[in-house]
């Protein structure tokens, strides 16, 4: 289903394209690097870029570049705070942290990929960097392996020809195989 006959706005989706540009890798952006992410012409990526500044989702720094708004940490927080699950696992994650005095994650399976709902920091071991609405590969971190151990074999098996196993460290499990091991 296109965007022109799935009944969507395409101005609002041309706009959500541009807040998808931005990511932990590239948090600040230039015009030019926008327009070639999202194959549109500078002029329409110029103006969908005021308006978004003007609404507070965006702002522009000094230089000419862009990073994300205020707008877009007030909606983060109201997302957070109002996640059920989140609000129920909290608890539970700050026990758990004090049982093992361990940080302790929260992170559900989305579109083929981990992703971080909650974190809690350990108050005596080394701080773990988790960046609560990240996501990541499956293949590639403990919850990841976890939430991969709780499929059936025909998902998991279909789930692994989607993404395959690229590496991303040189730990980063990369055959089929190994993985299976890892995780029954």
């Amino acid at each position: 289903m296109t965007r022109e006959t799935a009944g969507l706005t395409q101005s609002l989706c041309k706009a959500f394209d541009i807040l998808g540009c931005f990511t932990s890798e590239t948090p600040v952006l230039r015009v030019v690097d926008i327009t070639k992410r999202v194959g549109m012409t500078q002029s329409n990526v110029s103006r969908l870029l005021n308006t978004m500044v003007a609404c507070g989702y965006l702002e522009r720094l000094e230089d000419g570049c862009y990073q994300l708004g205020r707008q877009i940490i007030t909606l983060s927080a109201v997302a957070l705070n109002h996640s059920e699950l989140r609000k129920q696992a909290l608890p539970e994650l700050y026990r758990l942290e004090q049982l093992y005095e361990t940080g302790a994650n929260l992170a559900v399976l989305d579109h083929d990929r981990m992703y971080y709902l909650a974190h809690v920091d350990s108050r005596t071991s080394p701080r773990m960097y988790t960046m609560v609405g990240h996501s990541n590969p499956l293949h590639c971190t403990a919850i990841g392996k976890i939430l991969l151990s709780a499929m059936t074999d025909a998902e998991l098996a279909a789930t692994l020809d989607r993404t395959g196993l690229p590496a991303f460290t040189y730990h980063t499990v990369t055959h089929r195989t190994a993985l299976l091991e890892q995780i029954h």
